[in-house]
Formats: C-alpha cells, structure tokens, sequence
C-alpha cells in the first residue's frame, strides 16, 4: 500500500513538472497556432508577402522571447484601415502557440514600392485600441511598431491567443 501511494505522489509530482512549468504546457499546442500556419495566413491576404517568427534570446540566466511579423506591401496596394491592419498583425502574433512570447512583439512593414503615405499610423492605431506601451515610427523605407506583451495579454487575454479572422476592407487596391 506505502509502495503504490509513493508511485501515485511520484506521478503526480512528475505530471506538475511537465505540465506546469515555464509558462508553457503541452496544452498550448492545442491553442492558437504553428508560426507556419501563422505565416501561411499572412501570406493568403491579396497584396502581402511576409512571415512571423518568435524569436528566443538570453542575457546571463534571464531569457525572453520576442514575436516578429514582417510584412511586405505589394505594389497596386495600400493599408486603409490602420487600426484593422495593426491589430490583426498583434493578433496574429499572439497566435502562435510554439514558444510563449513574454516580451513584446514588433511589425515592420515596407512598401514594395513608395508609398503616398509615408506614415501608416499603427503606432496610433494600436495605442487607440488600448495597447498603451506601442511605440515606433516610420523610417526612409520601413515602418516599425512594438508593444509589450503584457499589453497584448490585456488586450487580446492570456497566451496563445484565438487565430484571427483577416479583417475585410485592411488593403485597398490604389486606383490609378
């Protein structure tokens, strides 16, 4: 009897360790999804090209991990709906279930070709939909934005989050 209970409280010892450190369980996998599906569902919007990674880092015993989503606006194409777009790239960051982003996510956006508008406003964007601590600004040729993660958890609820939906109407067609 002593034997089993051992066995028991050794297995559930065993079983909190697996699941329950790190801030990552195995449950994770079944949320959100891959960066490859993430990526892919970047890649089927008519006028982007990109990708997404979340990308792990350490300095002496403290480690992060941080999410990128580059995206590329092809030509003939422009953002119309600043605060769709920007949110749904945040969404779609915290989406991915493979490492728990725990410092911040950054968008950077280039146009393939000049833009008309130099300054997309995503910055703006994402601090009206709540996301206090985005910063970032437009450069020569690349637009950047960040924001914390703990933001993005009060905003969108805890990792990973639900895959987004692609907002209709984020891209317009320039008219020439």
């Amino acid at each position: 009897m002593k034997n089993s209970l051992r066995g028991i409280i050794s297995v559930a010892l065993v079983g909190v360790l697996v699941f329950g450190l790190g801030g990552c369980s195995i449950f994770s996998k079944f949320r959100g999804q891959s960066t490859e599906q993430a990526t892919e569902q970047l890649r089927s919007v008519e006028g982007l090209e990109g990708k997404t990674e979340a990308s792990p880092s350490m300095s002496g015993f403290t480690s992060w991990v941080d999410a990128h989503v580059t995206v590329q606006i092809k030509s003939g194409y422009e953002i119309s709906d600043p605060k769709a777009f920007t949110t749904w790239l945040v969404s779609l960051a915290w989406s991915m279930n493979e490492r728990k982003i725990d410092s911040s996510i950054a968008i950077s956006v280039r146009y393939e070709e000049e833009p008309v508008v130099r300054d997309w406003g995503g910055t703006a964007a994402l601090q009206s939909e709540g996301f206090t601590s985005a910063e970032g600004e437009p450069d020569e040729i690349l637009f950047r934005v960040r924001v914390d993660a703990d933001d993005v958890e009060k905003n969108l609820g805890t990792w990973p989050g639900k895959v987004p939906e692609i907002p209709e109407g984020m891209l317009a067609r320039v008219s020439e």
